[in-house]
């Protein structure tokens, strides 16, 4: 009996919304596609003027330096791409008359896109040199001397600044999730502690092994979590 509500259900949304779902998405495929070709053309004078003059970056093989674009093209087509995608589809969303308060609307998508590029921010101008710094000082301790490969370097560039933009709309997400009811506020509070062991894993999953750098990563999320739930508490639609 559950089954066949939750296929009826199912099918009744993708009958809805399949169609219009499916269109936005293509159209943002087509928009990543030709944002990601402008982003290779442009990676190697980011990489000259911005990357390159902060650390002392080599290349060990042929096959570096395409990697090397491909990678930093995909970084910067996200930072693009995540203001330009959140206005298409807040746009699209007010255009049908799926929500009707622009001032809701507008405060949701600049909070995502301020959000994302604070993460993006800390990972960058926070948790990086501090990264670095750990590794170099790591290095003098062994007495060897640091040598940082331009792919490896831009390949934890990626994978530091992206998780963190993503972890940075945590406060977003608890409002949202809150104010439509999916979540009560009261089970939050009651999963505190799981959330900041969690948060803690994935802290520890993005940053070298080691305990302070884990604490310095783990912090700011565990911080955006009990943000979130304030301006959770502030917007609820009981109070």
């Amino acid at each position: 009996m559950l089954e066949t509500f939750e296929r009826s259900s199912v099918r009744r949304y993708l009958d809805q919304y399949g169609v219009i779902l499916w269109q936005m998405a293509r159209r943002l495929l087509i928009l990543f596609i030709i944002m990601y070709g402008v982003a290779l053309i442009a990676s190697p004078f980011v990489f000259r003027h911005i990357i390159a003059e902060t650390w002392p970056l080599v290349i060990f093989n042929y096959e570096d330096g395409l990697a090397l674009m491909f990678r930093l093209a995909f970084l910067l087509t996200i930072i693009v791409m995540v203001p330009v995608a959140t206005g298409y589809v807040l746009f699209e969303i007010y255009r049908r008359g799926w929500m009707r308060s622009v001032r809701l609307l507008f405060g949701t998508g600049l909070a995502a896109v301020v959000l994302f590029f604070l993460g993006l921010a800390f990972a960058a101008f926070v948790l990086l040199p501090f990264l670095i710094t750990f590794i170099a000082r790591l290095g003098k301790d062994f007495h060897i001397e640091p040598m940082y490969g331009a792919v490896q370097y831009t390949s934890f560039l990626v994978g530091l600044m992206l998780p963190m933009g993503v972890f940075f709309e945590l406060p977003l997400v608890i409002t949202l999730i809150v104010r439509l009811r999916l979540v009560s506020l009261e089970k939050l509070k009651s999963i505190r502690k799981y959330v900041y062991f969690f948060l803690y894993v994935i802290a520890s999953m993005i940053t070298p092994p080691d305990v302070m750098t884990h604490v310095m990563a783990a912090l700011p999320l565990i911080a955006l979590y009990e943000i979130g739930l304030f301006a959770a508490k502030k917007m609820s639609p009981t109070k």
